[in-house]
């Protein structure tokens, strides 16, 4: 096996490599996240002092190709969505898988270390967000989600059922760092549907949740002041040894920033007579749209997102191939709206170095231990 390369001593991090960027090319963003309810591009280091800052590539073209190894030491595909920043792993690279997850990576059902057992995939190859086995009444709260326990673990606490973990190698794991999840519903099913930066407040606007529960049954209530189900986490971070939580999806806010900023403001669902997300002139400018648009069976499959949404109490955020993201309480016993895939979330250690590569689809980075 080749050897890697010395690492890039004119860069260090993957991180100092990007934010050298920020500021110098279109594809990737500076946004002042100060505010949740008031973001918006930077664009200078003089105007960013002092504010919280995350980066995000955002246009149809980027050169965010990334390589992760996985448990057979073979590439796997992945995409970065930007830099961010949490208050207790500090700066982290955010990556997104580029292929929803094979079927052969999928059990049939999982038993997680709470001793439940969830459904995973049914006989149509469908994936579920929370669907425990023997039972019709399953909620959308991360934590105690199905998918949540399966992705973040390396098997089932009985038996020989591989959790997600367990294909990828131990090289990759050891970058991985938990970072706080913002759990927050949003409108991606009802009137007035969220535009990304709606979204992205909305999946935030926690801090008035009563003892970090949801205040409120209707949490779109805007006299709630808390956008969180009832009886829901209005965050999640898990950090023990026995309970880490490594492996997430991403926030529909992901999806709609991956557009070009002048397309924040539109309706993530919605085709042509909203001026959404579905217009071929809106969609494809995201890179995670136009990628998907040779329409790849891996690729192009509709594919779950962290973010309960407004409609119900067991209603998750869908993004589907048309473009949208839709709210669906597929979570647990519907099975007549097509395949939903799972695309995995990593959060990689700001000390994460490349050895080669430039981004590209042809020459994505590589990293190395």
């Amino acid at each position: 096996e080749k050897e890697p390369d010395e690492p890039k001593s004119n860069v260090g991090t993957m991180i100092t490599t990007i934010l050298n960027k920020a500021y110098q090319d279109k594809e990737i963003i500076a946004l002042d996240v100060t505010n949740k309810n008031n973001v918006t591009k930077c664009d200078s280091v003089e105007a960013c002092a002092g504010k919280t800052i995350e980066y995000r590539y955002s246009g149809p073209e980027v050169n965010n190709y990334i390589y992760l190894k996985d448990n057979n030491n073979t590439n796997e595909l992945w995409r970065i969505i930007g830099i961010f920043e949490d208050e207790k792993a500090g700066q982290y690279i955010k990556i997104v898988r580029d292929e929803v997850l094979p079927e052969s990576y999928l059990p049939t059902t999982f038993k997680a270390s709470n001793g439940n057992t969830y459904t995973i995939k049914s006989s149509e190859t469908r994936t579920y967000w929370n669907k425990l086995k023997g039972d019709t009444s399953d909620k959308n709260n991360w934590p105690t989600a199905g998918l949540k326990y399966y992705l973040n673990a390396e098997q089932e606490t009985e038996g020989t059922e591989k959790g997600y973990l367990h294909y990828l190698s131990d090289d990759v794991k050891s970058k991985l760092v938990p970072v706080k999840y913002y759990l927050g519903t949003v409108h991606t099913y009802r009137l007035p549907y969220d535009t990304p930066l709606q979204a992205y407040a909305h999946e935030r606007d926690v801090e008035s949740c009563v003892g970090g529960k949801g205040s409120s049954s209707d949490p779109m209530s805007e006299s709630s002041g808390c956008h969180v189900w009832a009886g829901n986490d209005a965050t999640w971070y898990a950090n023990d040894e026995n309970n880490k939580s490594l492996v997430s999806l991403m926030y529909p806010s992901d999806y709609g920033l991956s557009a070009v900023n002048a397309n924040w403001d539109k309706p993530l669902l919605g085709g042509s007579s909203t001026d959404g997300f579905e217009d071929a002139a809106i969609k494809g400018t995201s890179w995670m749209f136009s990628t998907s648009s040779a329409m790849s069976d891996a690729k192009s499959k509709n594919s779950w997102l962290l973010s309960p949404t407004s409609w119900g109490s067991d209603f998750a955020a869908l993004w589907y191939s048309t473009g949208s993201v839709y709210g669906s309480n597929d979570l647990v016993y519907r099975s007549n709206y097509g395949d939903y895939g799972i695309r995995p979330v990593l959060s990689l250690s700001s000390s994460t170095t490349w050895y080669s590569g430039d981004g590209t689809a042809e020459s994505p980075y590589e990293i190395f231990e």
